[in-house]
């Protein structure tokens, strides 16, 4: 049974992705080479950077004569929800200092009963616009955008009840499918292309990752806060890679189920999850001091492959009908919980450390170290190792 045991665990290594990833300087003319400073509270919606294109021509030929519009070459745009109650100039205080330091010059500064926006000008920077829509039962949104390329301000006209207009050009009610070709920013809150060649590989250091695999070709991230440097994603030959910045704050990322993916965590934590009628096609997870959480996963197919170092490791899977999963742990525990109508065969063995069975399955080996049973039809296929660390299985209530 070692062997077996062995041997499915080396088949499982061969299917990881990994690839070197340095963090990309920020695009010159994005909002993230101004590095403006997180505003507490505030939950990130969308962001968009749109390159040299036909929408910024549009957007300069409509709004150049009201903003001293020449030419566009780079729009970087970010949505947040602020709070309802949230005073409009405290918000803009709260920029101020960065603003101030960078010598941004106030061109127009203006609050309604129902809205605030100011408009920051710097010869070498472009035009900056910020604008506090209306309450509503959600709270506020925040607009801030930077617009980079040759402009005049002092042709800067009356924008009032203009900047919902040019938003809502900048933003689309179709989100639009980020493609990499060589290296970028990860943009938040907007799906990005994967194709169903390709290899999907996320790296995150001291961050608690939620995340779920859905149908579709698009990986999506969405952070608590306004990131003020989410990471960089660099696509190179079939894979692409995520390497998300250190301790970010994420409320959820979502990955497409059917094609490869690696997770490679180190601290922090991961919680992953399958949405309804999924099926993974190749899970692998490898992790460093961070605790490991796989629940709502059907194990219906493909080969999937867990290994935590320093971490423990609990699984619950809600259907067993085929497929392999090899699961790994050194220095802590692993548990493992399968429905009663699963159809699987399940090896388990562990190096100091003991096994508990708390399943009614007949055993074929039930040895303090080893383990081997088989629950329905035995088609899917669980190995568990576990060095320094104990292993309990159970079947769902």
């Amino acid at each position: 049974m070692r062997k077996c045991i062995l041997a499915m665990i080396i088949t499982a290594m061969v299917i990881l992705i990994g690839v070197n990833s340095t963090f990309a300087e920020p695009r010159k003319g994005s909002l993230a080479e101004i590095d403006l400073p997180r505003l507490p509270g505030a939950k990130v919606l969308r962001e968009i950077n749109w390159p040299a294109g036909k929408l910024l021509d549009d957007i300069a030929k409509e709004f150049g004569p009201l903003f001293g519009l020449k030419e566009l070459t780079q729009v970087s745009i970010l949505l947040c929800q602020i709070e309802g109650s949230q005073d409009p100039e405290q918000v803009f205080k709260f920029y101020e200092p960065t603003i101030t330091k960078q010598e941004w010059k106030t061109m127009d500064r203006r609050q309604s009963s129902e809205d605030a926006s100011a408009i920051f000008f710097h010869e070498k920077k472009g035009l900056l616009i910020m604008f506090i829509g209306p309450k509503t039962n959600k709270g506020r949104e925040l607009t801030i955008a930077r617009l980079f390329g040759s402009m005049d301000p002092a042709k800067i006209g009356d924008t009032s009840g203009k900047l919902p207009q040019l938003f809502e050009k900048m933003l689309p009610a179709d989100e639009p499918v980020v493609k990499v070709t060589g290296q970028a920013r990860i943009p938040i809150g907007q799906p990005i292309s994967v194709p169903p060649a390709e290899k999907l590989h996320i790296k995150s250091n001291r961050s608690d990752i939620v995340a779920i695999m859905v149908d579709g070709n698009t990986v999506e991230l969405h952070t608590r806060d306004l990131a003020e440097e989410p990471g960089d994603l660099t696509r190179a030959d079939d894979r692409l890679v995520l390497n998300l910045a250190s301790r970010l704050q994420i409320e959820r990322i979502s990955v497409p189920a059917g094609i490869p993916v690696l997770f490679e965590p180190t601290e922090g934590s991961i919680d992953l999850s399958a949405a309804r009628n999924s099926r993974p096609m190749r899970l692998s997870i490898v992790s460093v001091g961070a605790p490991v959480k796989i629940h709502d996963f059907p194990l219906v197919g493909g080969v999937h492959m867990i290994k935590a170092t320093g971490a423990e490791v609990n699984i619950i899977l809600t259907q067993v009908q085929g497929g392999e999963m090899v699961v790994a742990t050194t220095g802590d525990d692993l548990s493992l919980e399968v429905p009663k109508n699963a159809s699987v065969e399940i090896t388990a063995q562990t190096t100091k450390g003991t096994i508990t069975n708390l399943t009614s399955a007949k055993s074929d080996i039930e040895e303090k170290d080893r383990l081997k049973l088989t629950i329905g039809d035995g088609k899917a296929r669980i190995a568990l190792e576990a060095v320094n660390g104990n292993v309990c299985v159970k079947t769902s209530e």
